[in-house]
């Protein structure tokens, strides 16, 4: 049914399947969250797990894009992932105003008041109180390290 491009990530129709999907065209279309997505026989497909599948031949629990991109479907760009791994590999949430991950401002705190914390198998862990939010970012960044691995992302 397709051809898939591990290089280019691009995913792309073997042969015509009606109008709009004509044999060399890329397959599927870009959702609102960046996933590209394609639609096989009424039920849609992320294609990124398409290419896994295609190249690997299993169909994976989850998988990372290890640049944050989700449209970004090369091979290389792709790996394997539990969902705590998948979670490390993410930037600082909206609502951060910190400016660093994993650090958050307590103003009943007087002389210590930047606390760092990281989220391990579903549990909060404490890394301390620290008197400046890059000393607590610094403490945060270590335990990704020593957590994550290659999934740690401190930024």
């Amino acid at each position: 049914m397709f051809d898939y491009d591990a290089a280019s990530g691009a995913l792309r129709w073997k042969q015509n399947r009606g109008r709009n999907k004509t044999a060399g065209q890329i397959a599927g279309t870009r959702r609102r969250d960046g996933y590209c997505a394609v639609k096989i026989v009424g039920h849609n497909y992320l294609v990124h797990r398409l290419a896994w599948a295609w190249t690997y031949g299993e169909w994976p629990m989850l998988l990372d894009h290890i640049d944050m991109d989700p449209s970004n479907n090369r091979l290389a760009n792709l790996r394997a992932a539990t969902h705590s791994q998948n979670k490390a590999n993410r930037g600082a949430t909206i609502s951060n105003t910190s400016g660093f991950k994993g650090v958050t401002l307590d103003k009943t705190l007087k002389v210590k008041p930047w606390k760092a914390a990281i989220k391990f198998n579903s549990k909060m862990i404490n890394l301390g109180t620290f008197a400046t939010p890059e000393e607590a970012h610094a403490a945060y960044a270590a335990k990704a390290t020593a957590l994550f691995g290659d999934f740690a992302r401190a930024a």
